[in-house]
C-alpha cells in the first residue's frame, strides 16, 4: 500500500533517476542506505506508480537543457567580467 511518506517523498523519484542518469550520482546506495534503496526499488515496481510516474527521458533533457543554460549563463557572465578587466 502506498502511505503518506510515499506520496511525499515519491515525488522526488522520478527526479532520482534522472540526476542518476545525468551526473551518475547514485542518491540511494544501496550499500550506503540499504532501506532507502529497497523503498525505492519497491515504490518504482507499484502499477499506481508507474501510471503517474513522468517520463525520465524527458527529465535527462531538461535537466542537460538547464545544465547548459547554466553555463551559457556563467560564461556570459565570465566574459563581461573580463571585458571590464580590460
Amino acid at each position: 500500500t502506498v502511505g503518506y511518506v510515499d506520496v511525499v517523498l515519491g515525488g522526488f523519484v522520478a527526479w532520482v533517476h534522472a540526476i542518476e542518469e545525468v551526473f551518475g550520482l547514485n542518491q540511494f546506495d544501496a550499500a550506503k542506505t540499504p532501506l532507502l534503496a529497497a523503498w525505492l526499488e519497491r515504490f518504482d515496481e507499484l502499477d499506481a506508480v508507474k501510471e503517474v510516474m513522468p517520463d525520465i527521458g524527458r527529465l535527462v533533457e531538461l535537466a542537460k537543457m538547464r545544465q547548459a543554460q547554466a553555463a551559457a549563463a556563467a560564461a556570459a557572465v565570465a566574459a563581461a567580467a573580463a571585458g571590464e578587466a580590460n
